[in-house]
């Protein structure tokens, strides 16, 4: 009974060690990096990778725009544990149960057990946090992005409006001194218009005149041809 109950127990050690296995990666240290967007954007991100493994390979997980460096920040985010003060002892660091193995390390069926595989599991409360700053930073940065469109938009719309009022004085400019000079124009024809009307009736005046002082002096010579003749004929006629 209690070989059976031994073997239940490393059976079930094995089947944990080889499920730890499979989550968390052997010898996995959790890194953290400074991660630094082309747009100058900064997000802080806590990966677990093996040790020693260069910055240019580490897969930065959830960041899909372009990236600028990325920087090993681990030792300034995770700080050595200070040593305990003078008179204080150091706390002991809890005791991990392991399943126990016979004598000969063997299990019943004459296999060596697989070793428990031990690995540092991620912080999900720092990755929770790093996730709500990076979500933070991008709300801001979108933010300012708007606010910087908003304002060249705006720029442009006054540009264009202080152009389009400059166009429109231009134009009214124009405008009046065309409608000037064609008034000076207009004027200048009707002034030459009336003189050369006013010619025109003081030449037929003039005619006018002439011709009745021409039908006057030839009514004056008729009579006085007539008056002539009368007195010719009375002359002539014996007493």
């Amino acid at each position: 009974m209690k070989r059976k109950l031994l073997i239940g127990l490393i059976a079930a050690g094995t089947f944990a060690a080889t499920l730890g296995g499979s989550v968390v990666p052997a010898s996995a240290d959790p890194r953290t990096l400074l991660v630094t967007l082309v747009g100058g954007q900064q997000l802080t991100v806590t990966v677990d990778v093996p040790p020693g493994t260069p910055l240019d390979q580490i897969k930065i997980p959830g960041v899909t725009q372009p990236i600028a460096s990325v920087q090993d920040v681990t030792a300034k985010a995770n700080p050595a544990p200070q040593p305990p003060a003078q008179g204080q002892p150091a706390p002991a660091p809890a005791p991990t149960p392991s399943p126990q193995a016979p004598a000969d390390g063997k299990a019943a069926n004459g296999t060596t057990p697989a070793p428990t595989k031990t690995g540092n599991p991620p912080a999900k409360d720092q990755t929770s946090s790093t996730a709500t700053s990076a979500l933070e930073q991008a709300a801001a940065a979108a933010r300012r992005r708007r606010e910087r469109d908003a304002a060249k938009a705006k720029a442009v719309a006054d540009a264009k409006r202080k152009a389009k009022a400059r166009d429109a004085a231009k134009a009214k400019t124009e405008t009046d001194a065309r409608a000037k000079a064609k008034a000076k124009a207009e004027t200048k024809r009707k002034a030459k218009a009336k003189r050369e009307a006013d010619k025109r009736t003081a030449e037929a005046k003039r005619k006018a005149k002439a011709k009745r002082d021409a039908a006057a002096k030839a009514t004056a010579e008729a009579k006085a041809k007539a008056k002539a003749e009368a007195k010719a004929k009375a002359d002539a006629t014996p007493q």
